[in-house]
């Protein structure tokens, strides 16, 4: 029997199909290539990751500043210097005036009581000093002016010669 002419068309423009042929079937590809090495990725992880470490792990190093040295330190005993050391970590803690005991100012009076000229200690109660002067302009700033007063008055039990806290203390409404 001849195939209908239709059927012949198909053929014709189609083929036969390809589960009936066995042409066309999925041939075997070739395996791909292996994969190369990391690259450059886990080398820069593990130099991150072991410098976050370092930065985690090292000590904080934290120095005293520490006063230049002059003719006149050479001569200074032990317990000033040591004194004079207290009195700058107090400052730097905030404890100027308080508490009583415990303070900047208590500390560098005790010095002066045992070295009547000691020049770093006269230089560290006119910082205290400037440090309540600004504490007080930061205080008027705010609008808060009792608090920047009492400031004012703090500084000059400290240094009663500062003129400059007399001038805040003027412009405050005291004396």
């Amino acid at each position: 029997m001849a195939p209908r002419r239709r059927q012949r068309s198909w053929r014709t423009t189609f083929g036969e199909p390809a589960f009936i042929t066995g042409k066309g079937e999925a041939t075997s590809q070739p395996l791909p290539a292996p994969r190369r090495g990391p690259g450059w990725f886990y080398p820069l992880v593990a130099v991150v990751a072991v410098a976050l470490v370092y930065l985690w792990v090292k000590p904080a190093v934290h120095e005293e500043p520490t006063a230049p040295p002059t003719a006149a330190s050479d001569a200074v005993s032990p317990e000033i210097v040591q004194l004079l050391q207290v009195a700058r970590r107090q400052h730097a803690d905030d404890r100027l005036t308080s508490p009583p005991g415990d303070n900047a100012v208590e500390t560098l009076r005790e010095v002066l009581k045992r070295d009547p000229k000691n020049a770093a200690a006269r230089a560290e109660l006119r910082e205290i000093a400037e440090t309540y002067g600004r504490w007080a302009k930061i205080a008027a700033a705010k609008g808060a002016r009792g608090r920047a007063r009492r400031y004012v008055e703090r500084g000059l039990m400290v240094d009663p010669t500062n003129d400059v806290l007399h001038a805040q203390l003027h412009e405050l409404g005291g004396e």
